[in-house]
């Protein structure tokens, strides 16, 4: 994941909720061994760029964007399904 650059780090963080680092904090931390923890600083400081990420916080950023892409995805569907029946 260290060939992530800057841009592509905005691309992925615009894809979460405006508010995204305490959700991401708890989302990582449910992955990690008991005992093991990640701050909020260190989420914020891997997201922008600034440290390299060792605890898999991109990864889950980009699962977690890509269940929300999928909620959007299934939401306009059913919305479509709906103006259709109509």
């Amino acid at each position: 994941m260290s060939s992530l650059t800057k841009h592509h780090l905005e691309t992925i963080k615009d894809m979460l909720p405006h508010k995204y680092v305490k959700k991401l904090t708890e989302k990582v931390n449910e992955k990690l061994p008991p005992g093991k923890n990640v701050s909020e600083s260190l989420v914020t400081l891997v997201m922008n760029g600034y440290k390299p990420d060792y605890h898999g916080i991109i990864e889950t950023a980009i699962d977690w964007a890509a269940e929300i892409e999928k909620q959007v995805q299934k939401m306009l569907s059913s919305t479509e399904n709906m103006s259709k029946t109509a």
